[in-house]
């Protein structure tokens, strides 16, 4: 399997502007024929405490929306960080769509970098259990960095 990985930089807090680079670089990865293209942590708000806060989205939001219509649209696996809103939670998120645009999987971090300068404890609640997902036949843990 070819997998397509995107590190990009991110401009915190300017959810359209990292859409369209997330939506770039699935598209080129579809052109070099990857099977999946795999993005880093919190791509949608970028990896910025106060953006995080103002920014996270909850599921039927435009970004997970958006990466799931980018998935369909380019039939390719998408594994992707985002910031995630449930009520008056934010979680570091994982989540992995299919070619159709169906989400897979996802994964909250769990062990969160809760000293400074990051304190990510101060913004983020850790998730409580790990995940895994199947891609054709092969098996993927997923996590997060720390």
């Amino acid at each position: 399997m070819k997998i397509g990985v995107a590190q990009i930089d991110c401009d915190p807090g300017n959810l359209e502007a990292n859409l369209n680079k997330i939506a770039k670089y699935v598209k080129l990865a579809k052109e070099k024929q990857c099977k999946m293209v795999v993005f880093p942590e919190m791509v949608d708000t970028g990896y910025n405490m106060p953006a995080i806060k103002q920014y996270a989205s909850s599921w039927d939001d435009t970004p997970f929306k958006t990466i799931q219509n980018l998935a369909a649209e380019n039939e390719i696996y998408i594994c992707v960080g985002l910031s995630e809103r449930v009520e008056a939670n934010i979680y570091n998120t994982l989540a992995v769509f299919s070619p159709t645009g169906e989400l897979l999987a996802k994964y909250r971090k769990t062990h969160l970098a809760d000293y400074p300068p990051l304190n990510e404890g101060s913004s983020i609640t850790a998730g409580d259990s790990v995940a895994m997902v199947e891609i054709e036949g092969f098996k993927f843990g997923l996590m997060i960095c720390y």
